[in-house]
């Protein structure tokens, strides 16, 4: 399972925009680097978390997220995560 409780810590940082080919089209989008650390009290062990974000101000809105939890413990496992944008309805 995924360590979904505890205490987070991460820093972010800004990159350059740039093009990003997604399922709804091109897209110009801003990338945000996160880096740092999770603590779960029920399993005594930490994560080093690194993840990225890309944000596509003329849609307000994430269009991609990756998340790569690596765990410092033993008995914790990897968690790998990803999210993208599919489709775009407007009603």
């Amino acid at each position: 399972g995924s360590p979904c409780a505890g205490t987070l810590s991460l820093r972010a940082t800004g990159a350059a925009e740039e093009q990003m080919n997604t399922a709804p089209g091109e897209l110009t989008v801003q990338r945000i680097d996160l880096q740092g650390w999770l603590t779960s009290p029920s399993r005594m062990g930490r994560y080093t978390i690194e993840a990225h974000a890309w944000y596509a101000q003329s849609l307000g809105r994430t269009v991609r997220f990756e998340i790569d939890a690596m765990p410092s413990g033993s008995g914790l496992t990897r968690w790998r995560e990803m999210a993208e944008l599919t489709a775009i309805r407007r009603h």
